[in-house]
């Protein structure tokens, strides 16, 4: 099933999630949704590995879906013209269609 992953703040996890998106590929994941209702702050650095770990997904035929993202980052990704870049799904139903999931 695909990975859910919880996340607060992307500049301060930023390599962390770096590291989980590249961990999550090697353990052979390709649907990977980060749950960002919870982001209260995001910087350049954070959506640079945001996008980082987009483009290491998609280059493996993979999906990152950022779901709900809280008014802070949706704001950021509009800003930046990213929100035309990511998959961005407001409910957990959509971002998992019709697959089971896996939450850690």
């Amino acid at each position: 099933p695909p990975f859910i992953g919880y996340f607060y703040s992307i500049p301060s996890e930023g390599s962390y999630l770096i590291e989980l998106i590249d961990w999550l590929q090697q353990s052979g994941e390709r649907r990977i949704t980060l749950h960002a209702s919870g982001v209260s702050a995001v910087d350049t650095d954070g959506l640079m590995a945001l996008m980082q770990c987009h483009a290491a997904v998609t280059a493996t035929g993979g999906c990152l879906i950022v779901k709900t993202p809280s008014n802070q980052l949706r704001a950021a990704l509009r800003r930046t013209g990213l929100d035309a870049v990511l998959r961005i799904v407001g409910s957990r139903a959509s971002a998992l269609g019709n697959a089971a999931v896996r939450e850690v």
